[in-house]
């Protein structure tokens, strides 16, 4: 990220810190119209979204692909090497760690599944 940008990404927050403490500062106050807190609140989602929003944008640049899914039919990892699987669209965690047992896939609880797709594992960040 360019310095213009940090900058930039700095100067957003702050200003967002200046809304989210002067929402707080009327609760209870002469000018609380009744919806001060339910005002402050949203401006701290706001401001909690905008700080992750910079640690994200930190950690993981643009355009960088984290993830690439490859089809089980298109390939296979090597056997017993912990992968990220997907289990379709029918199951209630579709994101999973598991591996491949010889010619069965299997979670990381050892439990058979059914596997559409598989990944490398991420890498911890920097």
């Amino acid at each position: 990220m360019d310095q213009q940008l940090k900058h930039s990404l700095i100067d957003q927050i702050m200003g967002q810190v200046q809304v989210f403490a002067s929402s707080w500062a009327l609760i209870g106050g002469r000018f609380n119209g009744g919806d001060a807190l339910e005002h402050a609140e949203a401006q701290r989602v706001e401001l909690r979204n905008m700080v992750l929003g910079a640690i994200v944008a930190r950690a993981w640049p643009q355009g960088q692909v984290l993830v690439q899914w490859i089809p089980v039919g298109q390939g296979l990892p090597d056997s017993d090497l912990t992968v990220h699987i997907t289990l379709g669209p029918g199951a209630s965690e579709p994101v999973w760690l598991g591996y491949l047992d010889g010619d069965t896939w299997r979670d990381i609880e050892g439990n058979e599944v059914e596997v559409t797709h598989w990944a490398q594992m991420l890498e911890a960040a920097a």
